[in-house]
This record gives C-alpha cells, sequence and structure tokens, in this order.
C-alpha cells in the first residue's frame, strides 16, 4: 500500500499524520473489534502527548 499512487495522494499522508498499528485479527468478532479500539485509543492518546 505504501508505494500506490493513490495512497501517496492522501493529504494526511502527504504531511506525514498516520497511525502505525500492530496487525489486529478481522475476523474474530467482538473481541477483535475490542483490541482494535484499544489500539486505535492508545496510538490516538499516544499522538496527542507529543
Amino acid at each position: 500500500m505504501e508505494k500506490s499512487g493513490l495512497w501517496q495522494q492522501l493529504p494526511s499522508v502527504q504531511h506525514g499524520h498516520l497511525l502505525r498499528l500492530p496487525p489486529v485479527w478481522s475476523f474474530g468478532a467482538l473481541p477483535s473489534a475490542q483490541r482494535f479500539a484499544r489500539e486505535l485509543t492508545s496510538a490516538l492518546n499516544a499522538q496527542g502527548a507529543h
């Protein structure tokens, strides 16, 4: 995805406003959704602390 022309044209990508999250199993139903929410919240909080 990093080499995709479309991806490279996204304004947030061009400005370096990206969050990297660890992989989350997408077929795990509610536990996967909860883990994704925890990871996203943690990354957003860490970004706000900088």
